[in-house]
């Protein structure tokens, strides 16, 4: 089963998504954007914050009251 993993050049900063088929396949070491020759090291963005909706506080308070 194929996986796909993000990378981002050190150089230019470029991030682009490549898919391994198969899974034990090297990752790419250029950078498609500028043609740097990087590390490969799969780029982990930040998990996005948990934001809790409005809605459900006052429907919290309405039920407390």
């Amino acid at each position: 089963m194929p996986i796909q993993r993000t990378y981002e050049c050190t150089d230019c900063g470029h991030s682009f998504r490549f898919v391994h088929h198969p899974v034990d396949e090297p990752p790419p070491s250029f950078c498609p954007a500028c043609g740097v020759k990087f590390d490969g090291t799969p780029y982990e963005p930040p998990p996005a914050p948990r934001i809790a909706n409005p809605r459900h506080a006052s429907m919290d308070q309405t039920y407390r009251a």
